[in-house]
């Protein structure tokens, strides 16, 4: 009992010199009526599209068919897009060599994709399309576009067949409106 009072007594003396653990911080006040509350983004698994659709060129813009069937990845999204960046890396996401297609056409590459390309105007264009099939960068610039919870195909082209190959893995970036970047790594088998 002794001992049980002691102990009282310091924690009482250590909260009076300011020794004990601050309260909780105050809960966040809900949103006000109407306002826009944006989901967390989100990047899901990139699932292979099979190879047939010609909707791109190895043109950095605009986006044009070039005869050729094209490579293409389905993916789920949720956040404000600012562009996408598709690179051949390693299981890791690590980049490996400089194969690049995105959906910037002018400025630097950022330096958080791990590019090999200094400008993003030197690599091929990714043809972006909704779930009600419509191409949103015809011209190759994606403008900044708000997905929640949606499919998008990513098309990419590949003349010869030689690039989406089996053993290969490639890691798409999702470059959001914040300036973060988010991503997801896929091997071909």
């Amino acid at each position: 009992m002794r001992a049980c009072l002691g102990l009282a007594f310091v924690i009482t003396s250590l909260a009076a010199l300011g020794c004990a653990s601050p309260p909780p911080p105050p809960k966040a006040a809900p949103p006000p009526p109407g306002a826009v509350v944006e989901p967390a983004p989100y990047v899901g698994t990139l699932v292979r599209l099979p190879r047939g659709a010609d909707r791109v060129s190895l043109a950095d813009h605009p986006v044009r068919p070039d005869g050729s069937p094209d490579f293409g990845f389905r993916v789920r999204l949720t956040g404000r897009v600012r562009a996408f960046y598709l690179l051949w890396s390693d299981g890791a996401g690590r980049t490996i060599d400089h194969m690049q297609w995105d959906t910037r056409t002018r400025g630097p590459c950022p330096k958080e994709i791990g590019s090999n390309f200094p400008y993003c105007g030197q690599t091929a264009v990714i043809g972006v399309v909704d779930a009600r099939g419509v191409l949103l960068n015809p011209e190759g610039e994606l403008p900044e576009t708000s997905f929640r919870d949606e499919d998008v195909s990513l098309y990419f082209a590949d003349p010869t067949g030689g690039y989406f190959i089996g053993g290969r893995a490639f890691t798409l970036w999702v470059e959001l409106a914040s300036g973060r970047f988010e991503r997801t790594t896929t091997a071909l088998l």
